[in-house]
């Protein structure tokens, strides 16, 4: 009976103990509840962040202070060239301490941020004088055994764009940086001295200025000298058009061009040669776009060699510097000879200008324009009378400066040739060289268009008026 009563107190003392262990621990459980939801209400939660920023288990004021400290203008420091570059950078956020506490309950908070952050920065960044200067890509260039890469030239050009970032990074963590060296961001040139691409481009500029390119000019072979083809490439190794345009047109037609030539002829009555102005249309020269773009294909060919006859614009066969082929027209004289290879085939009087500079026929080189037949002249004289005169045959001649005057020879009715008079006369023409009607068919069937004509004698030197026209009355070089 005793060890029976003995084990119901035992028993019944340590429910009482359970029970009094229980609800302690209900009341510190509860205790501990209604602290730590007191200490959230001013404290942030284990591990929370505010704009990536650790705030854990940290007070509002705390948080706050962290806050404030890496949100207000830090001063940063950039070496640039030796110099000491300095500027201040723009607090990040929109802060205050009310927008701090509305983070408590948010694992992840996030400020609201300045507006005009990057664009404070950006012009911070800007106003600083960094001395640039731009780098220089390795280029191709001709020296003396060829083409050559040139080394590339580093520059101070600064990447704004990764420094600012880079300034970003290093304000808005409190152990970055916020000292830099400017030459981290210089500018990369584009091309350097070791770029397989430009070495390739340097194979291949080598390969055609090695080519042997030959021009044959209306009979004349020319090798275009290495230097030249040189010339027209560009630091990339690429066939430049414009410039092989310029050559062709400049230096090789003026070499080779009779069009640009003076006139040098010989006076078959008085031996003795003169020497005119070309009018610009006796001879011929070189057709400017095919030749550049024969050039040009032959220069990106694979071929190593090529020979290119050039096309001629032009009378190929006109040689200012030995006509043999002409009219000669002799104004004191009032006469005019045809010749051919250098043999009289006509020999007529024929009848100029009126007595006046205005309606002279100038002195001069001319060529023949054109042929055309059973045609009316039309026109006004110095008088002011107008005058439409049909004519069988008509051969406007190009005056110097390659113009149209409105002289040229054709038939005429009048009677008064051989009278070495008869210009100063009515029957004067208008600049025209008039011709007698029966002899007129011959001049027609032994002149051409293209055709020299030369017009000597200064027989208008006491008229009076003033030329209109272009006036020559050549040089005796021999």
């Amino acid at each position: 009976m005793a060890n029976r009563k003995e084990f119901r107190k035992n028993h019944s003392v340590k429910k009482k103990v359970a029970i009094i262990i229980a609800s302690s621990v209900v009341l510190i459980a509860g205790a501990l509840g209604i602290g730590y939801s007191q200490y959230r209400k001013s404290h942030f939660a284990y591990g929370a962040t505010i704009s990536g920023q650790k705030v854990s288990l940290m007070s509002v004021d705390d948080a706050y202070e962290k806050m404030a400290k890496l949100n207000q203008k830090t001063p940063v420091t950039i070496t640039s060239q030796g110099e000491t570059l300095k500027i201040d950078v723009p607090a990040k956020y929109q802060l205050k301490k009310t927008d701090v506490e509305k983070q408590l309950s948010v694992a992840n908070g996030k400020l609201a941020e300045n507006p005009n952050f990057d664009k404070e920065l950006e012009a911070a960044v800007n106003s600083l004088d960094f001395k640039e200067t731009a780098g220089k890509d390795a280029y191709l260039k001709f020296g003396t055994s060829g083409y050559e890469i040139v080394p590339e030239e580093k520059g101070t050009q600064i990447d704004k764009a990764k420094l600012i970032k880079a300034i970003k990074e290093g304000v808005s963590n409190e152990k970055g940086t916020t000292s830099f060296e400017a030459s981290a961001f210089y500018l990369p040139v584009k091309v350097t001295a070791d770029s397989t691409e430009l070495k390739e481009k340097l194979k291949k500029s080598n390969e055609k200025i090695d080519k042997k390119i030959q021009l044959n000019i209306n009979g004349n072979n020319y090798d275009i000298p290495r230097e030249v083809l040189a010339s027209f490439m560009d630091e990339q190794g690429n066939v430049n058009e414009d410039k092989v345009y310029a050559w062709v047109s400049g230096d090789l037609n003026n070499q080779f061009s009779t069009l640009l030539q003076t006139v040098q002829w010989k006076n078959p009555e008085d031996g003795k040669t003169y020497e005119y102005t070309n009018n610009g249309s006796y001879g011929w020269d070189i057709n400017f776009p095919t030749a550049k773009d024969m050039i040009v294909k032959a220069l990106n060919d694979s071929a190593p060699t090529a020979n290119l006859t050039l096309n001629i614009d032009g009378d190929a066969k006109a040689n200012p510097r030995d006509i043999k082929d002409y009219v000669y027209i002799n104004l004191l004289e009032q006469k005019m000879y045809v010749y051919i290879n250098n043999q009289k085939i006509v020999d007529t009087f024929v009848i100029t200008g009126q007595n006046n500079k205005g309606t002279a026929t100038v002195p001069g080189f001319h060529s023949i324009g054109y042929k055309v037949t059973d045609t009316t002249l039309k026109g006004t004289m110095m008088d002011g009378e107008k005058y439409a005169v049909p004519v069988k045959y008509f051969e406007p001649i190009i005056s110097k400066g390659g113009i149209y005057t409105g002289i040229g020879l054709h038939d005429s009715p009048k009677t008064l040739f051989g009278d070495l008079t008869a210009w100063q006369t009515p029957q004067g023409s208008n600049g025209c060289i008039n011709t007698p009607e029966a002899i007129m068919p011959q001049v027609w069937d032994n002149t051409y268009p293209g055709m020299a004509v030369i017009i000597q004698g200064d027989l208008y030197q006491n008229s009076p008026g003033e030329y209109d026209k272009p006036v020559e009355l050549g040089t005796v070089i021999a």
